[in-house]
């Protein structure tokens, strides 16, 4: 056995749990900007930020995207941001106007990165029970102060 095959990364502790926990914060902090949306913009954009981070230090990035391109849904947008990028290449327009436009448009490559955590129902049901829990905490919050 030669010394890459004992250091791999998989040998490693770390390399052992490491995908797993990042998954698990990939998913609570998607589940998390539920509870988020009607109390900080911040706070989601926060959240939103560790949810792509997590995918990106996931890894495996070959089975994510052929399961986004396999999705219709996430197909659709990921084709809609692709015409959008192309989009700004056609054309005249201002330097900064394409960046701007884009910009605006942005959520739709973040549907299969969100969707993702959602792949299973029991983390769409807790992230439905945050965001009402949060929009009744706020309703309250809202007619205690009449």
């Amino acid at each position: 056995m030669n010394l890459a095959q004992k250091t791999s990364v998989n040998s490693l502790p770390a390399g052992q749990w490491l995908p797993r926990s990042i998954q698990s914060l990939n998913v609570w902090c998607a589940v998390a900007i539920g509870a988020s949306i009607p109390a900080s913009i911040a706070l989601d954009n926060l959240l939103l930020g560790v949810v792509v981070l997590t995918w990106i230090a996931g890894l495996q990035y070959r089975e994510k995207l052929a399961l986004a391109w396999t999705n219709p849904v996430y197909r659709a947008a990921l084709l809609l941001f692709g015409v959008l990028l192309l989009g700004t290449a056609y054309g005249e327009a201002a330097p900064g106007d394409a960046k701007l436009y884009l910009s605006k448009y942005m959520d739709l490559a973040l549907i299969p990165v969100l969707g993702l955590a959602f792949a299973l129902p029991r983390n769409r049901k807790v992230a439905v029970l945050l965001l009402a829990g949060s929009l009744a905490t706020i309703l309250l919050i809202s007619c205690a102060l009449k």
